[in-house]
């Protein structure tokens, strides 16, 4: 009788672990599926890139997060194999991993590792998955870096009427939602809807969900920028905000961007112009070639077959 009770309880605990380990298809880019196990490690993934993003409660907001996340690598990786070899693939690999353990303040791979495991995160499915980004950013830049257009003489006079006109000079730390709409009708609506999102889900976290930008995983966090790099529009802007106070939508050509900056700081070193005119002029390039990658992308995406279930 005991050992029937014992074979009853172990097929019992089976059957249950079977179906909580179900394998179910959430989605189809083109033809690669995505299945609820793909959707369960994004997550994972994702909290690792923005730890804020474990105060979402709500399980249904954060699974679309992970799915459209998944959709947006799956449309840039097919686009990747298409017009990439093996060759560039294997070349960028040390670099991204040690590029990502300095930008993460890790002390050695070693820390990054144990991290990983902690948060039963695969080293290589994080690698890999860095890596697509930064092929990404590479194929942008051998598309588009003819058409960047740097206007030197404009840069040069901008930098010489803030060198004129401020005598202590800023940097920001700044963050970003970058978003797109329809049409501007819209423009109003979708502008409250991401403000109340911040409001409940702070900022970081609102940028996992509505932005389009590349910082979108990060949590919208761009870093440091001194206030020499910023176009003239957003270095107005950012100046007339407090400390975490929210900007207007601003209009670009990758779609409408939203701004705050938590922390501000004087630049106290020697100002070389020859210096800041580079990093002005990098900073330029940057920004154009993001958005030829929004564009980009959002052309792939429109001619992309995408089946959600």
């Amino acid at each position: 009788m005991l050992y029937l009770k014992i074979i009853l309880i172990f097929f019992v605990f089976f059957f249950q672990n079977l179906k909580a380990y179900k394998v179910e298809i959430i989605a189809k880019v083109n033809e690669e599926i995505i299945t609820n196990i793909d959707l369960k490690q994004e997550i994972n993934y994702l909290n690792f890139l923005n730890p804020k993003l474990q105060e979402i409660k709500d399980e249904n907001k954060i699974n679309q997060i992970a799915k459209s996340s998944i959709i947006r690598e799956k449309i840039k990786n097919k686009e990747l194999k298409a017009l990439m070899n093996n060759k560039e693939n294997n070349k960028i690999s040390k670099e991204i991993e040690e590029n990502f353990i300095k930008r993460k303040g890790f002390a050695n791979k070693a820390q990054f590792k144990e991290k990983l495991n902690s948060l039963n995160l695969d080293y290589n499915f994080v690698i890999e998955k860095l890596k697509i980004e930064a092929m990404w950013n590479q194929l942008v830049f051998d598309k588009y870096r003819k058409q960047v257009k740097i206007n030197e003489e404009y840069l040069k006079d901008r930098l010489e009427a803030l060198i004129e006109n401020r005598d202590k000079k800023y940097e920001y730390y700044v963050y970003e939602i970058l978003f797109d709409i329809e049409k501007v009708e819209e423009l109003g609506k979708k502008y409250d809807e991401i403000i109340n999102s911040i409001n409940i889900n702070n900022f970081s976290n609102t940028a996992n969900i509505y932005s389009i930008s590349n910082t979108a995983n990060f949590g919208g966090e761009i870093g440091w920028v001194k206030e020499t790099q910023f176009s003239k529009e957003i270095l107005n802007e950012i100046k007339s905000l407090k400390n975490k106070e929210l900007s207007k939508p601003l209009r670009t050509p990758a779609g409408y961007l939203i701004i705050m900056y938590d922390k501000k700081k004087s630049i106290k070193e020697f100002f070389d112009k020859k210096k800041e005119l580079d990093y002005l002029k990098k900073f330029e390039n940057n920004r154009q070639l993001n958005q030829f990658s929004l564009i980009y992308f959002k052309r792939l995406k429109k001619n992309s077959v995408i089946y959600e279930y």
